[in-house]
């Protein structure tokens, strides 16, 4: 059995997520209602002839939508919420943040029938639910020594003191100034990539552009969480069923937790750090 989630609610009132599954023989995807998927385990066997929606519950009825629409839709999504835009027919609904630093709570809007955005959310920058985002001092600010360019070519090159202690310049400090090629993070200078369904695992990351060795992917986004809440999450993950998670130890006791609220792509390998940042 292979699942992929969608918000496909068809009342205006239904606010969960709709989930998608693939036949095991003939691979066509059928959108089900959430309880059938909770029924399922990764390992299960489903069948169009298991689908409760009559008008899909066979091989010979065409896939609702092409492979290529919830590809497209899918990219379509993930672009306008890292923009920070609410997806077609989908408005902003604003979060809350219960006391006692609980994690913040985002109740989405339904979307439109056939968008399928993915079960987990997009964010653009990292969650703190337990502190402030820290605010670097101006005397705590690491100064490279690294000369201009000359002639507006590439600063702060293999040599740069604050890349060789894997710390990214701090922009209006650097000599470099716009030259700087180490802030690969505060430019947000990700490696071209998408996420696509991929099989038994629901979506894939496909990179679309030739990664060299040691390059920089992208910012290892997620909710920071301190070690408390860390293992509660562990526990109610286990405790549900949740076979796929994704937790990052960054030190200080603070774990970036990337399983629901995430940038895609989620974890791909190695990591790199710079203040209150992870990379991959």
């Amino acid at each position: 059995m292979s699942a992929s989630t969608a918000s496909g609610a068809k009342e205006a009132d239904e606010a969960t997520m709709q989930p998608w599954v693939q036949c095991d023989r003939c691979s066509k995807w059928r959108r089900v209602p959430k309880s059938v998927v909770d029924s399922l385990g990764d390992d299960d066997a489903w069948y169009c002839d298991d689908n409760p929606d009559k008008a899909f519950a066979s091989c010979e009825v065409p896939q609702e939508l092409t492979d290529k629409e919830i590809d497209v839709d899918l990219q379509q999504a993930a672009a306008l919420a890292a923009a920070g835009a609410p997806s077609p027919g989908k408005p902003q609904q604003p979060h809350q943040q219960q006391h006692g630093g609980a994690p913040h709570q985002h109740h989405p809007a339904p979307a439109p029938a056939g968008k399928l955005p993915a079960v987990w959310q997009l964010i653009s920058d990292n969650l703190f639910s337990h502190r402030k985002r820290k605010v670097q001092d101006e005397d705590d600010i690491m100064v490279c020594q690294c000369p201009p360019p000359w002639r507006g070519g590439d600063g702060c090159g293999p040599n740069c003191l604050n890349r060789m202690l894997c710390i990214e310049c701090t922009d209006d400090f650097c000599p470099c100034e716009n030259h700087c090629t180490n802030q690969t993070f505060t430019r947000k200078q990700y490696a071209k990539l998408a996420v696509r369904r991929a099989g038994p695992k629901g979506f894939g990351l496909w990179a679309e552009q030739d990664i060299k060795a040691g390059q920089f992917i992208i910012e290892y986004i997620g909710e920071v969480l301190e070690e408390e809440e860390y293992l509660r999450r562990k526990d109610y993950y286990n405790s549900t069923g949740q076979r796929h998670y994704y937790f990052m130890n960054v030190g200080n006791g603070e774990v970036i937790d990337a399983c629901r609220k995430v940038r895609p792509p989620w974890p791909a390998g190695q990591a790199r750090r710079t203040p209150q940042r992870v990379g991959i």
